[in-house]
């Protein structure tokens, strides 16, 4: 049982920012101007700003940002008031990403702030350009290679490279689409993930024995290592989960060590919630309603996750909530490093359309947009985490 979910504080300052847009009358707006909206999202940001109100100009500028991703101002606005903050890792991600949409922007007012951007930067992190420099040139020895060697394997070892480069915003879109790459192999990296490379399905078996394997050419076959004890599937069934997947070891009372493993749950409404201690290198994916393959109204636009909720890494929390246009995709919202020692309660609530998102029982993001109604919940680790009393509730 976890009571702390269905009791969860109200987020008093989200309220106000919501009450505040819905105020303006933004809310009613069209929804076909993210760009129009995102500006005067980004002008009452700035008004915040300037009276000194921090928390409430965030709010504004990162609700911009749900409009545009690319809103090269907000970026830009919120670098600005992280580095006042004292926050040099949020700033100069917001800095960098900045200078990324100031450059395809051409206009003499661009210029200046992508300019300014830039020096702030330098100042937070020297080596940042350098960085990027080297990273660039190696994107474009890769591209070399793609055209000396365009086999299959090798096209999608590059894919796999530049894609995880592009996610994690280390290279920008057009570094990548420089690269000129074929087609399918282009997608997979602007997307950061790699279709060609997952694992072929294992061949069918019948009573007269196995069937030939049929493995697309190039890929190995490599079966999932399940070795999950019974006593911890009974106790992770107990609490909530319908399926238990990777390898789990047992470390005290509900608190495990995982490694590749993924717990799922079929439940459209209710909460997710689990302990995470510090210094984890694995990738964990918390998602209510993970449900979403593809971009329904643009089957060839990449979906940046496959559900609503958080993934961490390295103790960075990127945030994923209901976009604002009613299509019910999965939209980033932000990202957060968590420093520190000790260990973080995460908690994804989901009723109806209200998505609710919580870390060390504070708040962490609200939206009530019209959000897509299939199941499952799940937890998945990539690599090896430990992790404490995960629960699942709902129907």
């Amino acid at each position: 049982m976890i009571p702390s979910i269905l009791n969860v504080q109200l987020w008093i300052g989200w309220s106000v920012a919501l009450g505040a847009i819905l105020a303006a009358g933004l809310h009613g707006a069209e929804i076909n101007k993210p760009a129009a909206e995102a500006r005067a999202l980004v002008d009452t940001g700035i008004s915040f700003a300037a009276k000194g109100a921090a928390d409430r100009a965030k709010d504004f500028l990162l609700r911009a940002l749900i409009y545009d991703d690319h809103c090269s101002d907000a970026l830009y606005e919120l670098g600005k008031i992280y580095d006042a903050e004292g926050d040099a890792a949020s700033a100069a991600r917001f800095f960098d990403r900045a200078i990324q949409e100031f450059g395809r922007e051409a206009s003499p007012a661009n210029t200046i702030k992508r300019d300014e951007a830039a020096r702030r930067l330098q100042k937070l992190n020297p080596s940042a350009t350098e960085l990027r420099r080297l990273l660039a040139d190696y994107c474009q020895e890769l591209g070399k290679i793609a055209i000396r060697s365009p086999d299959t394997l090798t096209l999608n070892a590059i894919a796999d490279r530049t894609g995880a480069l592009r996610e994690q915003e280390l290279v920008g879109a057009e570094t990548i689409a420089a690269l000129k790459l074929p087609r399918s192999t282009a997608s997979a990296a602007g997307a950061g993930t790699v279709n060609a490379v997952n694992p072929a399905k294992p061949p069918k078996t019948d009573a007269s024995g196995p069937a030939p394997a049929r493995t697309p050419k190039g890929v190995t076959f490599v079966p999932p290592v399940n070795q999950v004890p019974p006593d911890v599937e009974r106790a992770l069934k107990a609490a909530g989960w319908s399926s238990v997947t990777g390898i789990w070891k047992k470390k005290s009372e509900n608190v495990y060590e995982v490694t590749n493993g993924k717990l799922e749950a079929d439940k459209i409404d209710g909460a997710i919630q689990f302990v995470l201690p510090k210094g984890s290198d694995a990738v964990i994916r918390a998602f209510v309603r993970n449900c979403h393959s593809k971009d329904e109204d643009e089957p060839n636009r990449p979906l940046p996750a496959t559900g609503y909720g958080f993934e961490i890494k390295d103790n960075a929390y990127t945030a994923f909530v209901v976009d604002i246009s009613g299509s019910g995709r999965p939209v980033r919202w932000y990202t957060h490093d968590f420093k520190g020692e000790g260990k973080d309660t995460v908690m994804v609530k989901i009723l109806s359309d209200a998505l609710e998102l919580s870390i060390k029982g504070a708040a962490s993001g609200k939206t009530n947009y019209r959000a897509t109604k299939k199941a499952p919940f799940m937890i998945s680790i990539e690599g090896t985490a430990v992790i404490e009393a995960p629960q699942a509730i709902g129907k």
